[in-house]
């Protein structure tokens, strides 16, 4: 574990808690009668706004959609995702599966949310084989896995409601960042027997968006559109330099949520990620033109101040494999999440 994965690890605790110890702060804020902005904002349909809230779909990696109407929350979910064809990635081809597990939360500060989750434990298993003719895989080799912390992401967005009363519309921007703290290796042996480290490349995310939702009834739809920006520094594979290119994609998503009742949402999110740039250089040709198309669906459980989210990724594309890789969240995943909601 390198300097920086150990100062988040250090950090990130203590926000996490000092999230959980503004909750209260948050909610008093909320019901103080003399802050008149945030009067004035839910003194309209309040009802409607607490529907578009609560119905939001649960977000699914690869990037995960955002939420209109801020809300104070805290969260732990698991998840599974798997790839069958990993030769996006530089000198390594095969499969890829991923368990992880992880904890965060939420800040409502009038019209402002905080986001904050911590690097997830996770255990990542590669089923590979030989990229090409001139790399050896042992058998023993060939089959690994690997138990380490994942990406921390944090976030922040601003939200207010539109001069539409009819829709309750609700419309703002948002900027959220995934900081590359994984500690996944795989160890393998090269001719001469020793063994050598293959790290997976290193990928700051920064994701800028525009943010659209609005209900009407029981049916509510959320829209994010902005760019993805992944950048990476150099690494090194036993010694040779792997130059890990910046890559620019524009990324939308739709989504429509429905209540069926008072215990039970069920939802449906497309999401499209066009890249935007060419990259050069052999390691990473495979990562140009994609054009990759997922669909989410989703159950939702409200259980008083707790909720249950299921929702699955699947993608539809090919592109959506390669994306899938690139951003360590495979071609088709699985979530359950649990919630704790303050507001």
């Amino acid at each position: 574990m390198n300097a920086f994965s150990r100062t988040i690890l250090m950090v990130a605790p203590v926000a996490l808690v000092a999230l959980a110890l503004g909750l209260r702060d948050a909610q008093a804020i909320e019901r103080d009668p003399d802050s008149e902005t945030e009067t004035d904002a839910d003194s309209t349909p309040s009802a409607r706004r607490a529907e578009l809230r609560a119905s939001a779909p649960a977000p699914v990696d690869a990037p995960q959609l955002r939420n209109v109407e801020p809300r104070t929350r805290v969260y732990v979910d698991g998840a599974f995702a798997q790839t069958g064809d990993l030769s996006a990635l530089p000198d390594i081809a095969g499969s890829g599966r991923n368990l992880r597990l992880a904890l965060g939360g939420s800040l409502r500060w009038r019209r402002f949310q905080f986001d904050l989750e911590l690097p997830a434990s996770q255990a990542t298993t590669l089923d590979l084989v030989a990229p090409n003719p001139n790399i050896l895989i042992y058998m023993e080799d060939q089959h690994q896995t690997a138990l380490s912390i994942g990406d921390l992401r944090t976030g922040a967005q601003w939200t207010d409601a539109l001069p539409i009363d009819a829709l309750n519309l609700v419309g703002g921007l948002g900027l959220r960042v995934r900081l590359p703290t994984h500690t996944t290796r795989f160890q393998f042996h090269d001719i001469a027997g020793a063994l050598g480290t293959y790290a997976l490349p290193y990928y700051f995310h920064i994701e800028p968006t525009a943010l659209l939702g609005g209900s009407l009834g029981p049916v509510s739809f959320v829209t994010n559109q902005g760019a993805l920006i992944l950048m990476g520094p150099n690494g090194t594979v036993e010694g040779l330099p792997v130059v890990v290119p910046n890559i620019y994609f524009w990324d939308a998503h739709y989504a429509v949520a429905w209540r069926i009742i008072d215990l039970i949402s069920a939802s449906c999110e497309v999401n499209t990620t066009i890249q935007l740039n060419h990259v050069d250089g052999i390691d990473f040709r495979k990562l140009n033109d994609v054009r990759a198309v997922s669909v989410i669906p989703g159950l939702q459980v409200h259980l008083g101040r707790y909720r249950i989210d299921a929702a699955a990724r699947l993608g539809l594309t090919r592109g959506a494999e390669l994306l899938g890789v690139v951003v360590y969240a495979g071609t088709r995943s699985l979530i359950l999440r649990v919630s704790r909601v303050f507001d």
